[in-house]
Order: structure tokens, then C-alpha cells, then sequence
């Protein structure tokens, strides 16, 4: 009986620690980020947005997401560029690689929504459920947000049906995690996403 206890307790104090590095000052605040980021730093704020997020909460989100698995994977053959960006109170982040590859990042603190789909050509001695496992830990903690790994759903992507997409579900903050196969069989995309 203690163990739903103990799970529900850690998952509320994972969530916590993430949803603080995540959350952002309230919507009316409109302080630039752009003086204030490290000249030697990839990342830069896109034209004239003004990013409603203090510099030091958006470096956490920026740390999670860049020291967490699917960055790692992503980020292998290094960064091209990054930018940052702000569309409708949600931070966005691209990161371009030296390989062609891509990273998306979500955040959205007014509904509590992150997410990040990654574009990779993923080795093949690289397993994708490994990886998203990883990422669900790193976002949640040990227990993460409840992904049932040995369940899934697999069908054609919608005006590629070479390519299949395989998802996850979790039964916390309305996760889910997923990734693509084109043609070849080869996993081209890696994709994590949360609501709570």
C-alpha cells in the first residue's frame, strides 16, 4: 500500500524541481533576454522578440533540455545554430546541427506544456525507446510519468505512408513519447510531450 504512496510522492517532487526550472514570471512581464546571454553562446533571440521569461529560468530550461538524452543524441556531430523565440507565450527553441539534423523545443508555461521532436537519422545500433526512456526519467524522475514502454501504437504517417510512426502513452501529465521509421526502417525522428 506504501508504494503508490511513495511513487506519488516522488512524482510530486520530480514534477516540482521540473516545473520550476520550466515556469516563466507572469505574461505581463516583458523583459529581453538578449543582453543578457552569453556572447559566446549559439542561442540567439530572433529579431526584435522580446522573450517574457526571466534569462536565469529560461537557462534552466535551456540546461534541461541540452543535458537531457534526446539533445545528446541530437546534438552528436555539434550545433550549427540555435535560436529563440516567443509565439503566443510559448518559448521556442530550434537547434540546427552540423548534420543536417534538428531539434524543436515547446514551452508553454500558461498550460504547463513542454515538448520536443527531434529530426535525426538515428544509428542503427541506437534503440529509440531507450533513449525516450531516458528522456522520461531526466524529465520526471526515476519513476517518470507512467509510459507503459511495452505497449504501443504503430501506423503510416499521414501523406508519407512509407514512413511509421510508433507512440507511447503515459498515465501522468498527458505524456507521450514516439519516434519514426522511414522507409528504410531507419528511426529519422525522436519525440517527447507533456502536460501537467
Amino acid at each position: 500500500m506504501m508504494a503508490p504512496i511513495v511513487a506519488a510522492g516522488r512524482f510530486c517532487v520530480w514534477s516540482c524541481i521540473f516545473l520550476i526550472a520550466c515556469s516563466s514570471l507572469p505574461s505581463h512581464s516583458d523583459q529581453s533576454i538578449s543582453g543578457e546571454l552569453n556572447a559566446e553562446d549559439l542561442c540567439k533571440v530572433q529579431g526584435n522578440a522580446r522573450i517574457s521569461v526571466e534569462s536565469s529560468t529560461l537557462a534552466a530550461f535551456r540546461n534541461a533540455i541540452e543535458s537531457g538524452p534526446i539533445y545528446g543524441v541530437a546534438a552528436a556531430a555539434g550545433v550549427s545554430s540555435c535560436s529563440i523565440r516567443s509565439e503566443s507565450g510559448a518559448v521556442l527553441i530550434e537547434y540546427h546541427f552540423k548534420d543536417g539534423g534538428r531539434l524543436h523545443v515547446k514551452r508553454d508555461p500558461r498550460i504547463e506544456y513542454t515538448e520536443q521532436i527531434a529530426r535525426v537519422r538515428l544509428a542503427p545500433e541506437k534503440n529509440p525507446v531507450e533513449i525516450l526512456a531516458a528522456a522520461e526519467r531526466k524529465a520526471f524522475g526515476e519513476n517518470g510519468c507512467g509510459i507503459d514502454w511495452q505497449n504501443s501504437d504503430t501506423w503510416p504517417v499521414l501523406g508519407d505512408p512509407k514512413v511509421k510512426e510508433t507512440l507511447f502513452y503515459g498515465d501522468l501529465c498527458n505524456c507521450r513519447a514516439g519516434f519514426r521509421r522511414d522507409a528504410s526502417g531507419r528511426v529519422v525522428e525522436l519525440m517527447l510531450r507533456s502536460a501537467c
